[in-house]
């Protein structure tokens, strides 16, 4: 999310640090000035996701150990310590992209601590932001919706 006031820029930051001393890997989805500091912070996010042109403005993004960057319902790059991947979603009849990426980075999460493969991860992942984008109300979606999906997510090796 974003940081709502420039005097909590550091909050990123601050909260990877306590993370880190504590041996938990933090996620951070953001922008701006707020996340330019958790990415040039000692302790720099495990994941982050920014938009195709959010990580065209910075080369800061690629502190952090996996990135996925996302384009709108097109194509998502992968660089992970599983290998680099490009997703193709599902096309789907979209009403509302809104709270997609929220949907994704979910399901991710849900699918790693379950224990799937790294490629089911990421199918799992993409299905749901799909699954969100296809619906009017946001982040609503339940099981069956990603499931529904899944196996309609392209998952390729990638170079960059």
């Amino acid at each position: 999310g974003s940081v709502p006031h420039n005097a909590a820029n550091g909050l990123y930051r601050m909260v990877l640090d306590r993370c880190a001393e504590a041996g938990v890997p933090c996620w951070v989805d953001s922008y701006g000035e707020a996340m330019d500091e958790a990415l040039g912070g000692a302790h720099p996010p495990a994941l982050v996701k920014p938009n195709k042109q959010e990580y065209g403005r910075s080369r800061k993004w690629l502190s952090a150990t996996e990135m996925h960057i996302t384009d709108a319902g097109a194509e998502i790059r992968v660089r992970s310590p599983a290998g680099r991947f490009r997703l193709v979603p599902p096309k789907v009849r979209e009403l509302n992209p809104v709270g997609s990426g929220d949907c994704y980075l979910a399901a991710l999460a849900h699918a790693r601590l379950t224990g799937m493969s790294a490629i089911d991860q990421l199918k799992y992942a993409v299905a749901a932001g799909a699954a969100n984008a296809s619906r009017a109300d946001v982040a609503r979606i339940a099981p069956s919706d990603i499931l529904a999906l899944v196996d309609r997510v392209e998952v390729e090796p990638a170079n960059a």
